[in-house]
């Protein structure tokens, strides 16, 4: 299970993206990707591989970008968003 905290404004104590492995029993934060706010906004889990996650995170400076794990949130990849 995966959880995006923090994305209501300022004072939250925890920011970013959270785990559980044990049907949300104990939560663990995963490491914010690069050049990124804690602020996460949504994250999406992949039904049929839950090591596969996208994330909208806040940028450093503004904006927002969408990141890519495939390791359960361990390391994440900035994905371009085409329109």
């Amino acid at each position: 299970i995966y959880a995006a905290l923090g994305m209501q404004g300022e004072g939250i104590s925890k920011n970013g993206i959270a785990k559980s492995v044990d049907g949300g029993l104990n939560w663990n934060m995963l490491p914010l990707p690069a050049g990124t706010d804690p602020r996460a906004y949504s994250v999406y889990a992949d039904p049929g591989n839950a090591n596969r996650v996208l994330a909208v995170f806040e940028l450093d400076g503004g904006g927002q970008g969408l990141f890519l794990s495939t390791d359960g949130g361990s390391t994440w990849t900035r994905k371009q968003l085409v329109y």
